[in-house]
Formats: structure tokens, sequence, C-alpha cells
């Protein structure tokens, strides 16, 4: 079930994501847009409620944003009615295509939600790869630890566009069998990205 609060559909039982989201993009325009060459294409997860597409849309042409649980989702549609450059997906991302489940961690942060590999699970994941997104600019992951998976099916669509790339690291990519360091070496030693900026838990990475 879903209600408003501050002007935003968010889930019912939601006690502090909406407050952490609202922090966190305040400083978009100071922390990530200064390391982005053009403005075309965004590539955002977890959409949560919307909030970050929702601004990211004033930014770029398009913007794609994914989210996994079903009742986050609700909400975004809810919050992004109207704003023509967004399609919302209501899917986890992944290193190839698979179903999944969204594991709650704590149901009163909606923010902490997140989507595993499950074969008998009700939400699609795909591979950003398998999309054919074009002209892609940015694209910023805040997963909840699947960050390496999602950057892994996404090489392809890097690699053609170099775009800045921004994740939240902070410590959980073990449950997905990695681990920070193996994030790092992905982005310095695979693809080539240096770090321009840290701000708490979020990275940007921009090509060398």
């Amino acid at each position: 079930m879903i209600t408003q609060r501050s002007g935003w559909w968010v889930p019912e039982v939601d006690r502090i994501a909406l407050k952490a989201v609202l922090s966190q993009v305040r400083n978009i325009d100071v922390i990530i847009m200064p390391f982005v060459k053009n403005r075309k294409c965004c590539i955002q997860a977890g959409g949560n409620i919307g909030i970050w597409p929702k601004k990211f849309s004033e930014l770029f042409d398009k913007v794609y944003t994914f989210e996994a649980d079903p009742e986050n989702y609700e909400a975004m549609v809810k919050n992004l009615e109207g704003i023509p450059n967004i399609e919302s997906k209501n899917l986890a991302l992944g290193a190839k295509a698979n179903k999944a489940s969204v594991v709650k961690v704590n149901p009163q942060n909606v923010g902490a939600h997140f989507a595993t590999s499950d074969p008998n699970g009700q939400i699609s994941m795909v591979a950003i790869d398998d999309l054919n997104i074009q002209d892609v600019s940015l694209i910023q992951f805040d997963i909840e630890g699947g960050e390496y998976d999602a950057i892994m099916g996404s090489l392809n669509t890097i690699k053609k566009y170099n775009p800045t790339i921004v994740l939240e690291i902070k410590g959980f990519n073990q449950r997905y069998n990695h681990t920070t360091v193996d994030v790092f070496k992905l982005m310095f030693e695979i693809l080539n990205y240096k770090a321009v900026r840290t701000t708490g838990t979020d990275w940007v990475f921009v090509k060398e």
C-alpha cells in the first residue's frame, strides 16, 4: 500500500528512505554533473520511488530507471506521471537475464531492498547490454550490493559510450559473492576507469 508524504508517493511502511534519498539528490549538480560529458541519456537503478530519475530527467534528454520492488515501483509510477523523457521498468539488473526475488532487509526502509537471482522469483532480471540503449552519458547504480553484476551486464554499453559511472559502494557486495575489492578491480583494471570523487558511499568514475 502506498501513501503520500512530503509531496511524494511512498510505500506506507517506509520511515527512512524518503528523507535519506531527498538529501542525496540535492547535490547532484555539484557531485556528479561536472564529470558528465554530455546530457543525452542516463541509466539509473534502483529507482526506488522515483526521486533520482525525476532529478535526472531535468538534466538529461532521456532517463531509463529500474526498480525491482513492486511496491516501490508502484509509488515511482505515480511520482513520475507526466514526465515524458523517463522510461521506468519494474526489473532487476544483473549480469544476464534471469528471474529474481526481492529481499526486504528492513521493511521500514524501502531503500534497503535488494534483488537476488532466483529461478523461482516473480521479478525479471535483465542485463543492460540486452536492451540496446543508445547514447549513454551516465550510469548510476544504487542497488544495495548488486553493482558488480549490473556493471558486468553493461560491459558492451560502457565500452561503446564510455559514460560517467556512479556506484554506491558500502560493503554489501558479499550478498552477490563479490567483494568491494572486486568492484574496484572491475572499474580500474578491466574498464580502465578512475575515481574522481567520493561522497559518503557514492563513487564517481570516469574513463582514463
